[in-house]
């Protein structure tokens, strides 16, 4: 248990108030009674600072300097922590000149995101600004923002060196596990994107290096889902859903996930859905690796690069990626001083363009230019082969494709038609699954027709001669169901699908891979009602985290949630579905 101590507070001047921390295991409680609008404090490195659940108005934090192996951990206990602002003229939380610094909302098992910002009438949801740097926030829900969700960036200032690119580089900042949605502005937004001129000088604003957003849920955003500029180094984004982005429509503010100026890195396994403009867009100055999405029903191009920040000479890769029904091209290129650029294994179906390139008589494209469109008017370097082309996405041989199920099933075109891409380190597609099985197949995902995907000969699989479960035994008394049927297992909000639509059994988790301690999502596909039980084995076969036993689904599509053991550790695992069919498995990688 931690001891009790003193957090000195600045709200107009500076007071002092005793903590009563035991019950929530921290350095320093604030509660609805005690808490002020803004906090100020330095070096208290390593200490546990929670926030008691109930009901605030906004709450800023100042000057908190964390270190590397001690950083400051901002948690809430004791149920949920809600900002809901009626009066207030200024955002949610926000955080200025704070380094090593860890907001996190996981104080309280019983509830998902831990802090939840309900409203701002002016201002962002979460803001991290003032030189703020090395910063880690997980498990917060935003809504109903006056502009962005989450915004992390430092604004360059004339008059303020500290705040030029030159002098303040920012580093390790990690977003994951988050739920931002219906914002006026930006869901996620970080990193500066323009310049300002002091005198005669352009002065632009800080890099970011190490930058690692993943596992996030965007939904309804005003402007871009997801957008990233300066991201120089070290940049992943992965992992997320970004669902009815752009819904204002507002000029050049519309893309589902937007790579911005002098930004490279990784974009992989994201699944993005309708939206005004592109699904993808990269302004980046190169060395971009666009892999392994999902893309569905963007409102103009799949994918959209250009030579807004291009440095000569590098390249951009889009890799197996699954587009579908975009409302122009699938994937569209306007970057001349590129070279090296490679279009390989993509699965495109149905782009928009298709009949207007076709019946147009023009010189500059047919109806197969709709799926990937490279404007000729200046040389382009690139290579595009493995792709796949469908017209239409009945014909794409997708298991369920109405129900947002995009793996492939037996006889589908994507099927083998890949190329070798092993040297851009893709080894595993959308689920987790080893890439390739055979030949490579185009789209994210790869296809299996065993039930357990093949693993590594060094990483065996469990021995199916020896079941886990005594068949003897079975897995549930029907008599006494366990889980108690006023609370089920399934997402009620979710309801299955009609008796029609599930033709087949099956389950799907993403994201795949994921990050130790994160909440992995399943969706389980049932023709009848049956007795489940989602068990995660390692390869020794040892069991090593429950998600449900013994509990009760429903026909139709079921949806559960659940947070990993953060005791397990990086590598491959199998997530195995019984219920009274047999059982499904799936490979899940920890990274």
């Amino acid at each position: 248990m931690k001891t009790t101590g003193y957090l000195t507070i600045l709200f107009l001047f500076a007071i002092v108030f005793h903590s009563f921390s035991q019950d929530c295991d921290c350095d320093y409680l604030i509660t609805p009674s005690n808490y002020k609008l803004k906090y100020v404090r330095e070096d208290i490195p390593g200490n546990v600072i929670c926030i008691k659940g109930g009901v605030y108005e906004r709450i800023w934090f100042e000057n908190f300097h964390g270190t590397k192996d001690k950083p400051i951990i901002i948690r809430n206990c004791d149920g949920q922590v809600v900002l809901k602002h009626e009066n207030a003229t200024h955002g949610g939380f926000a955080f200025i000149n704070c380094t090593h610094v860890h907001f996190t909302g996981t104080g309280d098992s019983k509830v998902k995101y831990g802090f939840k910002v309900n409203n701002t009438i002016t201002g962002s949801g979460v803001s991290v600004n003032g030189l703020s740097n090395q910063v880690e926030i997980d498990h917060v829900e935003i809504s109903n923002t006056h502009f962005a969700g989450l915004i992390i960036k430092t604004d360059p200032v004339c008059d303020d060196p500290r705040t030029w690119r030159e002098n303040f580089l920012m580093e390790n900042v990690v977003v994951h596990d988050n739920y931002i949605h219906d914002t006026r502005g930006e869901g996620v937004y970080i990193g500066f994107t323009k310049f300002i001129k002091c005198g005669a000088d352009t002065i632009y604003g800080h890099a970011i290096k190490n930058l690692k957003v993943y596992n996030n849920i965007v939904e309804r955003t005003g402007w871009d889902g997801i957008q990233i500029s300066n991201a120089h180094e070290g940049c992943e984004i992965y992992g997320n859903t970004v669902r009815d982005y752009a819904v204002l429509n507002a000029g050049s503010h519309k893309h589902g996930l937007l790579m911005g100026g002098y930004t490279s890195g990784k974009v992989y396994n994201n699944y993005i859905h309708k939206g005004a403009g592109p699904g993808i867009t990269t302004f980046g100055f190169g060395d971009v690796y666009v892999y392994n999405n999902i893309i569905v029903e963007a409102g103009d191009h799949g994918i959209f690069c250009d030579d807004r920040s291009t440095i000569p000479g590098k390249g951009f890769h889009f890799i197996n990626n699954t587009i579908v029904k975009p409302g122009e091209n699938g994937v569209r290129m306007y970057s001349y001083q590129s070279s090296g650029n490679v279009f390989y294994n993509n699965l495109i179906v149905e782009p928009g363009a298709y009949d207007a390139y076709e019946n147009s008589g023009s010189w500059w494209g047919k109806g197969v230019d709709s799926y990937i469109y490279i404007n000729r008017s200046k040389p382009i370097d690139f290579d595009s082969a493995g792709n796949c082309f469908v017209r239409y996405v009945e014909d794409a041989g997708f298991r369920d494709w109405q129900g947002d199920d995009y793996g492939l099933i037996e006889g589908a075109k994507g099927i083998d038609k890949g190329v070798e891409v092993k040297k851009y380190g893709i080894s595993f597609d959308f689920a987790g699954s080893k890439r390739p099985n055979g030949l490579y197949d185009a789209g994210a995902f790869e296809f299996y027709k065993e039930t357990v995907p093949p693993v590594d000969e060094e990483e065996p699989v469990v021995d199916e001669e020896e079941p886990i479960v005594d068949e003897e035994e079975p897995i549930v008394d029907e008599e006494e169901p366990i889980v108690d049927e006023e609370e089920p297992v399934v997402d009620e909000e979710e309801p299955g699908a009609d008796e029609g639509e599930i033709v087949e059994d099956g389950v799907n988790i993403f994201p795949n891979p994921i990050r130790g301690s994160g909440w992995l999502k399943m969706k389980l596909r049932l023709q009848e009602d049956s007795p489940i039980s989602v068990l995660i084995y390692n390869l020794n076969g040892a069991l090593v985290d429950t998600v449900v036993e013994n509990a009760r689904a429903a026909k139709g599509v079921n949806r559960l949630e659940h947070r990993l053991d953060e005791r397990m550790s990086n590598g491959v695992y199998l997530v195995i579905l019984r219920y009274n069919k047999g059982q499904q498995v799936k490979k899940l990688l920890i990274q």
